[in-house]
């Protein structure tokens, strides 16, 4: 009756500590991607005035969009 026990403890010890071994090695490979990310975006960053260029570009056309489709929106509702 011994060995059973033992056995299952044996097993539950396994899976815990390769659940805790999967933790460790995702959390490794999350810094490591993270910090990579870091340097790749601090070193290639661009122009503030690029970014809110292309911001203004993407708040004109969402707005145009808006505009030109919205009547079709409101017929499409009305059949």
């Amino acid at each position: 009756m011994e060995a059973p026990d033992y056995e299952v403890l044996s097993v539950r010890e396994q899976l815990f500590h390769e659940r805790i071994r999967e933790c460790i090695i995702s959390t490794l490979l999350f810094a490591t991607l993270y910090i990579l990310c870091h340097i790749f975006l601090t070193r290639f960053k661009k122009p503030a005035e690029f970014t809110t260029g292309l911001w203004n570009l993407v708040f004109l056309f969402s707005n145009l969009s808006l505009i030109f489709l919205m009547p079709f929106a409101y017929f499409f509702t009305e059949s």
